[in-house]
């Protein structure tokens, strides 16, 4: 059906929109609230549910993402960060805002080890 199809546990990330309706062509959308939003199990989620082709189209296109998200996605994807186009956010107002963000500035490798054990 086209569909994304989203756990409602991240019903959260999606204040503004209907989740229900969001489609494939909302992937970089999607990729981006849960990697901004959704702490470790948002980006365990889409490690395990969107490809790297995806995730990286994402990183490149999106204006959504934190200067620490963005040096995540750099990291992971072997990305160059002045690539990944940064949002005008205040990561420490998020932080703030939203603790379990700090799972953002953990090491790739203990990122990839949380996912892991959920």
């Amino acid at each position: 059906d086209g569909k994304l199809h989203l756990p409602k546990r991240f019903a959260y990330c999606f204040w503004d929109v209907d989740m229900d309706n969001l489609t494939n062509e909302n992937t970089s959308f999607a990729i981006a609230r849960l990697y901004e939003r959704g702490g470790i199990d948002g980006i365990c989620f889409v490690e395990r549910n969107f490809t790297e082709k995806e995730i990286v189209e994402a990183a490149l296109t999106r204006r959504d993402f934190s200067p620490v998200t963005a040096n995540f996605l750099a990291q992971r994807y072997g990305l160059k960060k002045e690539n990944i186009p940064l949002s005008e956010l205040n990561i420490d107002l998020l932080n703030r805002i939203y603790p379990e963000m700090s799972a953002l500035a953990k090491s790739d490798e203990e990122v990839y080890n949380e996912c892991k054990k959920r």
